[in-house]
Order: structure tokens, then C-alpha cells, then sequence
């Protein structure tokens, strides 16, 4: 940073306003000192995120004004992550958010700065491609990186520092805020709110190793991937781990990717919705410098997942994992005993089969009623991402209903008993699935009474 102050005390023609838009995102781990992060499913796809940061305005030789206003890039968003946004300041009251070009040219000015830094005065038409790339979407920066990486600006992205913020400007949109000047030089402190609806990512289902390949500059410092398994992993993943999952019996898994910029400590923050519940926390980190962190803890709520990454930990990549399953209910906890019920009922009646023919036929309507009631297990109001994980466990709690039908059916029309035995056989099974998956959650969604922590503040809780 100094070198660049006295870079621009020497050389003319540089641009004061992009320098110290530059010297604002270098020192950011200064001025920004906390990440909160709350996480709340929207649907099966869609999660809300509301991402807090809190900040001191920066010192007056590197920050840079627009009148009595202080312009700082507070946060920066993956381009393809979100679908809507607001931003909001403290109390709530909605903040107004400079549109793109504007944002964009802030970026392409500081990365300007940055070239004459490295090579000396650049000419327009370099000026124009910054700044298209800055501003371009998600899918063409990515075609324009590539093309400048290879092309004009092919020596300038040999400077590991200008690869590092050109690379980061091409994937991500900064959001620069304007906050009123601190008065008589105290340090001003500040929260904003971005709230943004983002698609679930592919992987956020799966489970996730740590790449071993150095780290690619403006991304994340690791790329996190499936573990790759072979044929038998893939067999293994679509005829056992998914079948278990949907009926109840495995977890389903969200993970949480999110870099750990240094810009202060990171917290996040998952609420559960109605109908299912946490069990099992997984955090992995891995910083720049090489370390990685793994950590599993059973959590300390059902409803609430917490994580905290603090700032000695230094930059790197985190994913956070948690185990969603079934939460426990009356209904819910009632469908098991309901189904072994009925199934034992059928039972009975298969021994006495024959003689419920005939005259005493209308008896076998009485089936129907277990049938009915199981209906009330489903609940076709609730959060549509609890419906989606619950919804083969909710199939096998409403077979009673099918079942009972086609009993009264074979009783009046004095159809085939290897038939209602059949229908007995499943109902006992079916419900077999839906005790051992009861126990199952009971020891896996069983809270432990402390967070995890370690010395350096590291918490999964």
C-alpha cells in the first residue's frame, strides 16, 4: 500500500478516485471487521441469504468521497449466485445501490490504477477492455478473461497481483455503498444488510472433498468436488445412499460454500424449516497458506446450525455441511405404529378369510378407516422444502389408504387371499421402514450441550 501512495506521488496522469478505490479493497481485513451470514430454505432450489458485514470507515489517505459521502466496496457476490437482491443499513431502512455501470467502472478504475502501476500508462482501448470485463455478465467475462489472459493484456496478467483482481472482477460484482464521512477523524462504525435469494448449487446434495490442485487466482482458495469413486461409487451413490435418503433413512446433506475473504470473522447462521430437522454439523476449511480444517459436531439445536470461522484463521474456502432429516411430530411418529397396526389387522383377517365372505362382506369396509386416517400424516401445507425430503417417507405413511382398499375389494369380491396376504406383507414392511427410520433420527438429532471450539474461537455449534 505504501509503495503505491508514493507510486502516485511520482507519476502523472493516474486516477486518484480508482487509486483509492484500490488501496480500500487491498486493505479491506482493516476496515471490515465481521461476516454474518443467515441462511433460510425458500423452496427445494432456493435458499435467502441475508449477509451482514460490519466496518469502520476507513482513514481519510485511502478511502475514497464523492462529496460529503465515503464510497466502499463493502461486498462482492458471485455473478451466477443470486436471482434477487436488497440491501438495507441497520435499522432495516433500504439502502439505494448505485446500478451496474456505475459499480462496474469503479472496479475497471481501480484495475486501470493497478495496470500503470505494473506496466505504466495505458492507452484507451486497454482502458475500454477492463472495463468490459468488469461489466460484462457472468458468461462473457468468462469468454473476455480468457481472450485477454491469451491476448492484448497477456503481460499484465503475468503480475500475480493484477491476475488476482482481474480474475475476481470477471466472477464477481462488487457492491460499493456510500456512507457519511466520520465527523471530527473518529473511526465511524457501520452494518449493512444484503439480502439475496441464490439458486442451491449442485454440490450443496453432495458430499465434498478438497481438490488437490494449487489455487486458481479470483476464486475461491480450494475448489471443492465430489470424491471420485469408480464404478462401484456410482452404483453405490444411485442404488443405496439416494434410495436411503428419500426413504428416511440417511440424511439428506446441504453444504454452504462460501470463501473466507480475511475481511473479518465469518459466522453462519442455518434455520430449519417447519418439518425437518439438523443433525450432524460437517466444517471443512482450507486456507491459502495450506491448512485444512475438518471438523463434525452433533450441534447443539435441532432448529439451528451455527459456524464460526474467525480471523486468525487467515483467508481460504470453507464448506459447512449439515444433515437434514425428518424432524419429530405426533402425526409423524404416529404413521410407523399405524402401519405395523394395519398390518397386523390384515393379518388377522387372513386367518378368518374365508369366512367373511358372503353375508359378512360389508364388515370388511371397516378396513377402510385405517386407511383414512393415515391420510391426516400428510400435510400438503407446509414449507415446500420440507414436502421434497419428506416425500417418499409421506408415500410409505399413506399406504394404509391403497392397501385397505384393495383388501375390502379382494373381502367383497372373494378374490385371491395370496393377494391380501401380499397386502399384510407390505404394510408390515413399509412400517418396518418408518420405525427404523424413527430410531435412526432419534440418536442422530440427539443435541450435545457445548459447541465445539477450539483456541483460536473456532465454533460449530
Amino acid at each position: 500500500m505504501a509503495q503505491l501512495l508514493q507510486g502516485r506521488k511520482a507519476a502523472r496522469g493516474w486516477d486518484e478516485f480508482g487509486l483509492k478505490v484500490l488501496l480500500t479493497l487491498l486493505t479491506q481485513p482493516r476496515w471490515i471487521t465481521r461476516t454474518v451470514e443467515s441462511v433460510a430454505f425458500v423452496d427445494r432450489h432456493t435458499v435467502g441469504r441475508r449477509i451482514s458485514r460490519h466496518f469502520a470507515v476507513p482513514p481519510k489517505s485511502i478511502r475514497p468521497e464523492i462529496g460529503e459521502a465515503v464510497l466502499l466496496p463493502v461486498f462482492g457476490v458471485p455473478k451466477t449466485q443470486f436471482i434477487s437482491c436488497n440491501l438495507k443499513d441497520d435499522l432495516g431502512h433500504a439502502v439505494s445501490l448505485p446500478p451496474l455501470p456505475e459499480r462496474a467502472h469503479y472496479s475497471a478504475d481501480a484495475l486501470c490504477v493497478l495496470a500503470e502501476r505494473i506496466g505504466g500508462t495505458i492507452d484507451e482501448t486497454t482502458r475500454a477492455l477492463i472495463s468490459e470485463l468488469a461489466a460484462a455478465g457472468p458468461t462473457a467475462s468468462e469468454a473476455k478473461l480468457r481472450d485477454l489472459k491469451d491476448g492484448v493484456l497477456k503481460k499484465l496478467f503475468r503480475d500475480r497481483h493484477f491476475n488476482l483482481l482481474a480474475t475476481y472482477l470477471a466472477h464477481n460484482y462488487l457492491v460499493y455503498v456510500e456512507v457519511p464521512k466520520p465527523a471530527d477523524g473518529t473511526p465511524a462504525r457501520h452494518m449493512l444488510r444484503f439480502e439475496l435469494d441464490a439458486r442451491i448449487s449442485k454440490q450443496a446434495g453432495d458430499e465434498l472433498t478438497r481438490a488437490h490442485r494449487p489455487r486458481r487466482f479470483g476464486r475461491p482458495g480450494v475448489n471443492w468436488r465430489r470424491p471420485r469413486r469408480g464404478a462401484f461409487g456410482w452404483i453405490w451413490d444411485h442404488f443405496v445412499r439416494l434410495p436411503a435418503r428419500y426413504l428416511g433413512l440417511r440424511a439428506f446433506p446441504y453444504t454452504h460454500i462460501v470463501p473466507v475473504d480475511g475481511a473479518g470473522s465469518l459466522h453462519l447462521d442455518l434455520v430449519a424449516t417447519d418439518g425437518v430437522a439438523f443433525g450432524e454439523r460437517h466444517l471443512r476449511f482450507y486456507s491459502s497458506l495450506g491448512a485444512f480444517l475438518s471438523v463434525r459436531h452433533r450441534g447443539v439445536s435441532e432448529r439451528r446450525a451455527r459456524f464460526v470461522v474467525p480471523r486468525p484463521l487467515g483467508r481460504g474456502s470453507a464448506a459447512m455441511t449439515v444433515n437434514i432429516r425428518p424432524a419429530a411430530g405426533l402425526l409423524r411418529d404416529a404413521s410407523p405404529l399405524l402401519l405395523l397396526g394395519f398390518a397386523g389387522l390384515l393379518a388377522a383377517v387372513s386367518f378368518n378369510y374365508t369366512e367373511l365372505w358372503g353375508p359378512t362382506a360389508p364388515v370388511s369396509l371397516l378396513l377402510i378407516v385405517a386407511g383414512l386416517v393415515s391420510v391426516i400424516t400428510a400435510r400438503p401445507g407446509e414449507h415446500p422444502y420440507a414436502s421434497s425430503v419428506l416425500f417418499f417417507v409421506r408415500l410409505l405413511a399413506v399406504t394404509p389408504l391403497p392397501l385397505s382398499i384393495i383388501a375390502a375389494f379382494l373381502l367383497l369380491t372373494e378374490g385371491s387371499q395370496s393377494v391380501f396376504v401380499g397386502c399384510a406383507v407390505a404394510a408390515a414392511v413399509f412400517g418396518a421402514i418408518l420405525v427404523l427410520g424413527r430410531i435412526i433420527d432419534f440418536f442422530a438429532l440427539r443435541p450435545r450441550n457445548n459447541e465445539w471450539n477450539d483456541d483460536q474461537h473456532t465454533r460449530v455449534g
